[in-house]
């Protein structure tokens, strides 16, 4: 439990740290966040924001290969092209992407199947 909250406050420190204010696009480029943001602030995310999160971690993915195609080039061209796809510079670093995506997955796992849950409560 002490490592879910450990988590959590990381997920928050990650999206509000930093000199850049809280706008739209800081919120886009941590959108592999949004499932712990959601779980820290017992938001209960739906099928359609499920499906725009699956696109995400499929473009996260994407941009793990493509990082290690480009893994010569250095840390400031593999931040352009992090960012160049939307997302936050950190998941630069191959170590860090690879443990987002884990995460990610976990955690859209475990809202799919809560969200599969509720589906049968509310038929019942």
């Amino acid at each position: 439990e002490k490592s879910v909250d450990s988590e959590m406050m990381k997920a928050l420190k990650d999206v509000v740290e930093g000199d850049s204010t809280m706008t739209k696009t800081k919120l886009e480029r941590h959108k592999d966040r949004y499932l712990s943001l959601a779980k820290i602030f017992g938001v209960m995310v739906n099928q359609k924001e499920l499906e725009h999160l699956q696109d995400h971690l499929k473009k996260m993915q994407k941009l793990e290969t493509d990082l290690k195609k480009h893994a010569g080039s250095g840390e400031e061209e593999q931040k352009k092209l992090v960012l160049g796809m939307g997302m936050r510079r950190q998941l630069a670093d191959s170590g860090r992407m690879r443990s987002a995506i884990e995460r990610f997955e976990q955690e859209l796992n475990a809202f799919e199947e809560l969200y599969a849950q509720r589906k049968l409560v509310d038929r019942e």
